[in-house]
């Protein structure tokens, strides 16, 4: 049975929260506990924040903090009972949390929400329209939750052979994705036959707009969506690339260059190249022309005009993560993230400022005009801008 403890709001210095059935529960603070954003375990105890104060539920089982079934910061006594959500402005031990297996997430209209959980393996990159974020899990399963919280949905079941999910991306009309650097498929959001546009594509990223479906394989590959065609349209491409209103983005193999090639582009195009000097890329995102990059060597982050090459440092001296990849603006701010942070800068340039603590880590991020959206591979998170 199941029993509480509650902490006093004073405590002796060096004192452990809790201390009961001889056990010493985790000696944290509120602020260790990101204000309920996530609990902590130790003893078979739970420790929460909960309007302000550290409380305690005490596991029958000692060894419960260690169950195989744990998540990081959302720890409980027993595997079968509720993954928590917590919230910025006090969570719960207890509460309910949203998953890949359809479950619904609790949200409040600001603060920090989980909005979904991978029930096996991990959450891959995800993508968002005006009401719901679309994220893939293990298996390749596609799923749909609201940003406001609620029921995920599944649109693309697990494959029998679990294999891998890639990006994923939706264009009003259907979610895309690739199923273990192999398969193109797309499903209709209002539900459907899922429908395969091209096998053995040989990529693990895909990007779509009003009329085609882009991937990187033997070349960048662009789709049709009307005549259900295909062409490579340029044979250099990266891994990985991203894309505005009119052209399509990658960097070179040694991350010192960038290259651009036009969406509308005759097939063999010759992608434009833009030299990145001394700057090593880490993360990059185009809009009107500019590229927005941040320099892992020079640690800034920089502004630089496709067209004419010049460039502007927006900020220096900034934290950054090696490899990220991820970095996003939205029209007033360029955001990136670095170790378990989120930063954003004014456009115009000016000093970082911090808007999400990631006490778990980063795996990648996006935003809309209120939120941020990440996930740290295990499950998926929502906070105010």
């Amino acid at each position: 049975m199941k029993t509480w403890c509650v902490s006093v709001v004073a405590v002796v210095a060096g004192l452990a929260g809790c201390s009961m059935l001889n056990r010493e529960g985790p000696d944290v603070t509120c602020a260790d506990l990101q204000n309920g954003v996530v609990n902590a375990c130790e003893e078979g105890i739970i420790a929460t924040c909960v309007a302000g104060e550290v409380r305690f539920e005490v596991c029958s089982d000692k060894e419960a903090c260690d169950g195989t079934w744990q998540e990081q910061g959302a720890y409980r006594c027993e595997e079968g009972d509720a993954i928590p959500t917590p919230s910025a402005t006090g969570g719960s031990g207890g509460g309910t949390g949203g998953s890949g297996g359809g479950s619904v997430s609790t949200c409040e209209s600001t603060g920090i929400c989980r909005l979904a959980t991978a029930q096996t393996g991990k959450i891959a990159p995800f993508a968002l329209d005006a009401e719901n974020v679309y994220f893939g899990t293990s298996c390749a399963a596609i799923w749909r939750v609201p940003k406001a919280g609620g029921a995920a949905k599944n649109l693309i079941p697990a494959s029998s052979d679990c294999s891998q999910p890639g990006q994923v991306s939706v264009d009003g009309s259907y979610a895309y994705h690739v199923r273990d650097y192999r398969d193109i498929e797309r499903v209709p959001l209002a539900g459907g036959g899922l429908e395969i546009l091209a096998t053995d594509a040989g990529t693990n990223w895909v990007e779509v707009d009003g009329k085609y479906v882009f991937w990187a394989g033997s070349g960048l590959v662009r789709y049709d969506k009307s005549t259900k065609s295909h062409q490579v349209i340029s044979s250099t491409v990266g891994d990985e690339f991203v894309a505005d209103a009119t052209h399509l983005y990658w960097t070179s193999s040694n991350r010192r260059n960038l290259y651009r090639v036009a969406k509308s582009a005759s097939v063999g195009a010759q992608p434009e190249q833009l030299e990145a000097g001394e700057a090593w890329v880490n993360a990059f995102a185009p809009a009107s022309g500019d590229v927005y990059l941040v320099d892992e060597y020079g640690k800034t982050l920089l502004r630089i005009d496709f067209d004419v090459g010049s460039k502007q440092v927006l900020a220096d001296g900034i934290e950054t993560s090696a490899n990220s990849g991820f970095m996003q603006l939205d029209g007033s701010y360029a955001y990136w993230y670095g170790s378990s942070r989120i930063f954003r800068v004014s456009i115009s340039g000016g000093t970082p400022e911090v808007v999400v603590e990631a006490t778990l880590g980063v795996g990648g991020f996006r935003v809309d005009s209120r939120y941020v959206f990440w996930t740290d591979g295990d499950a998926l998170w929502r906070a105010d801008k």
